[in-house]
């Protein structure tokens, strides 16, 4: 069945061929975007040229701090990924933006603007460089809510935006701040012809801003799959040495070992994090991930007391199935806030491929996904549904439960998520497109 959509189709490309022009809100921090939102728009480019543009460069990041360490290798330099056409520019603004800056609202507006128009100036620039022939993109993306000034100011044949967060809800903002980023996002929003949303509660939110919607879910590289895990070890062996040596550390501790991979911070559900103080000392538990400010420092200090909880740094995404496979059991334990319904845990797809037991919280996304066949996750939201969820987790012993568990993230790789972007992509290119 092919999409259907109310774009104008008939604004084919040119003569020159297509050529596509992405703002991402993150930058390309590896080889191959294995775990990341990055990965459709690499799927993309295996067929059409795509110009992707990095968050800038600001004084901040030349006076250091290690936001930006491999500056010296971005600035100026236009990068190429393997196995593809896509081309990667790091831009340069002098002025730093976020709207958490504590400036006057009309000066971080200019602080905005200045920067859009730097931005793009320095975009059209390189876009024009590798497409001498191109007038303009012919599909023009914006990613995060103050991309709304470059789908503004650049001209592009179609204009596409991406919403992987609920950003005016973040807990990171103030309510000043949340309105301003709302008012970004709603222009982002009306200034797109289309938008992709990565979960279905965000779709069902942001179509009543542009009812021209299409789903983006989450994925997982099909690579993470045990069939292809093969087609992973040139990447797993590309990774530095002392992230290997983590891998080898956690091998090494005692069995039964429940295991959290990702970003150690406020969005977990830290009543449930605090009844890991209270599991047998004979349970391993086992964190990888770097450490956020916002984690609550009374609790890490308490955790750290444990002999049987262990904090590892943060693993490249090609070690994350080598890294589940040294667990027996996982966690998922996300604090449902009115900004965490909307997320799609990019590592609920990552978990479902090693096949093990999963105990999370019942976010709706997540109990979304989970729901067929029934028994995939084991749910818990309250301290006695925690620690009888470990025991059902530890105990299982149902070689169909976890054929389950990968068969559900076979349906969930990026190469399937992505479907509906490279197909509208394709509609956009190619009016006399139609899908098989």
């Amino acid at each position: 069945m092919s999409i259907k959509t109310p774009i104008d189709r008939s604004k084919s490309p040119d003569v020159a061929g297509p050529a596509l022009l992405y703002f991402s809100a993150g930058a390309w921090t590896h080889q191959f975007p294995i775990g990341e939102l990055r990965y459709p728009i690499y799927l993309i480019a295996k067929k059409y040229p795509v110009l992707y543009v990095e968050p800038p460069l600001t004084w901040r990041d030349w006076l250091g701090g290690g936001r930006r360490v491999d500056i010296f290798h971005k600035e100026g330099n236009l990068r190429t990924i393997s196995d593809s056409n896509l081309t990667i520019f790091t831009p340069a603004a002098a002025l730093p933006y976020s709207v958490r800056l504590p400036l006057p609202r009309f000066i971080k507006n200019l602080i905005l603007k200045h920067n859009a128009a730097i931005i793009a100036r320095q975009a059209m620039k390189v876009f024009h460089k590798l497409f001498p022939q191109k007038e303009k993109p012919d599909i023009l993306w914006g990613t995060i809510f103050h991309h709304s000034e470059f789908l503004k100011i650049i001209p592009a044949t179609h204009k596409l935006a991406i919403i992987d967060d609920n950003f005016p809800l973040s807990p990171v903002f103030n309510k000043a701040q949340q309105k301003e980023v709302a008012r970004m996002e709603r222009r982002l929003m009306r200034r797109a012809e289309a938008i992709f949303t990565t979960s279905r509660t965000l779709f069902d939110e942001k179509r009543k801003t542009n009812p021209v919607a299409y789903m983006l879910e989450n994925g997982v590289s099909e690579l993470f799959l045990p069939e292809n895990r093969p087609r992973l070890t040139p990447f797993e062996e590309a990774v530095p040495k002392s992230e290997k040596e983590i891998i080898a550390q956690i091998r090494k501790l005692p069995r039964p070992r429940i295991g959290y991979i990702g970003a150690v911070n406020i969005r977990l559900k830290m009543t449930m994090i605090q009844e890991i103080l209270k599991l047998p000392d004979s349970h391993c538990i086992i964190f990888v991930g770097n450490i956020d400010d916002s984690f609550p420092k009374a609790l890490f200090a308490r955790l750290k007391e444990k002999s049987n909880v262990h904090f590892f740094p943060f693993v490249s995404h090609a070690l994350i199935p080598s890294a589940l496979e040294q667990m027996d059991a996982l966690l998922l334990p996300f604090e449902e806030t009115p900004f965490s319904r909307f997320i799609n845990p990019l590592k609920l797809s990552e978990y479902l491929t090693s096949g093990k037991p999963i105990v999370a919280t019942p976010l709706p996304e997540v109990a979304r996904i989970a729901s067929k066949p029934e028994g995939v996750l084991y749910f818990a939201n309250t301290p006695e549904e925690f620690h009888a969820a470990i025991s059902c987790a530890l105990g299982e012993n149902n070689p169909l439960l976890c054929e389950e568990r990968i068969n559900l993230a076979r349906a969930r790789t990026w190469e399937q998520t992505s479907k509906p972007m490279c197909e509208l992509v394709e509609q956009l290119i190619n009016p006399r497109f139609i899908h098989g």
